[in-house]
């Protein structure tokens, strides 16, 4: 619960623009969410989806130091893998690891994940057709 809030919080300091302060408090989940084992993750759907709304939200609004020295891409990468079966997630897993590939200086492949994200994307919205 602490978790969901401290994340929850940030987002209203964000949309404020307060990203400074959103941040501090995105670090502090991200604190909380370090204590945990992935393995933990996989079997609880609630802490993954906010592992993955936390990782979004450091990847929008912590500083290029912070993200490479807390080696948050390797980190969203693996968490990239757990999603699999929640596309939701999965394209903003693969969003994210785009936007860190672009911290990282890694164009081609964030390109690569962004493409990966819309395509998810817009399979979650087209139309059936009958």
């Amino acid at each position: 619960m602490l978790l969901k809030a401290q994340n929850a919080i940030g987002e209203l300091y964000v949309e404020i623009g307060n990203t400074q302060e959103g941040f501090k408090y995105f670090q502090k989940a991200w604190s909380n969410l370090q204590c945990l084992p992935l393995s933990d993750l996989k079997d609880n759907w609630n802490l993954m989806k906010q592992k993955v709304r936390v990782l979004n939200n450091l990847a929008k609004s912590a500083s290029e130091e912070y993200l490479k020295e807390n080696h948050v891409l390797e980190y969203a990468t693996e968490v990239s893998k757990l999603v699999d079966n929640i596309p939701h997630d999965q394209a903003t897993m693969k969003y994210t690891e785009g936007v860190l590939m672009l911290v990282d200086g890694n164009t081609y492949l964030a390109k690569m994940k962004f493409q990966e994200c819309l395509r998810i994307r817009r399979s979650l919205f087209e139309r059936k057709t009958c």
